[in-house]
């Protein structure tokens, strides 16, 4: 599945309507959350955890920051694979890189253009 946002006046309507979409649908396996990028959050990455299903093992998302990052694959858990996309994402690669070593030692971390991929 995959959800693109842009244009939300409150992130409580933003939120409202994900969780709209998701509690209409049963068993995703993988889900994507794009929106265009700026330099402030377009949603708290914490209560978008809460509403991701349990269901999701492959994820792809857009993220501003690196406590954004650390927030959604320590909240996650069920994750296989989860795939970051920013702008910025070159700033924070290392930081990212380190901090997947210390606490998924098992993980594999890459890095492209605008996008950093964790399995």
């Amino acid at each position: 599945m995959q959800i693109f946002l842009h244009n939300f006046a409150q992130n409580s309507s933003l939120i409202d309507y994900i969780s709209s979409i998701l509690k209409e649908t049963s068993n995703i396996h993988s889900l994507k959350i794009n929106f265009i990028h700026n330099e402030v959050s377009f949603i708290n990455s914490g209560i978008l955890c809460s509403i991701i299903p349990r269901s999701v093992k492959h994820l792809q998302i857009s993220i501003t920051n690196l406590d954004e990052m650390k927030n959604i694959l320590e909240q996650l858990n069920q994750l296989l694979s989860v795939t970051f996309y920013s702008p910025n994402i070159s700033n924070y690669h290392e930081d990212i890189k380190k901090w997947i070593q210390l606490k998924r030692k098992k993980s594999l971390c890459r890095e492209t253009l605008q996008r950093l991929r964790h399995r």
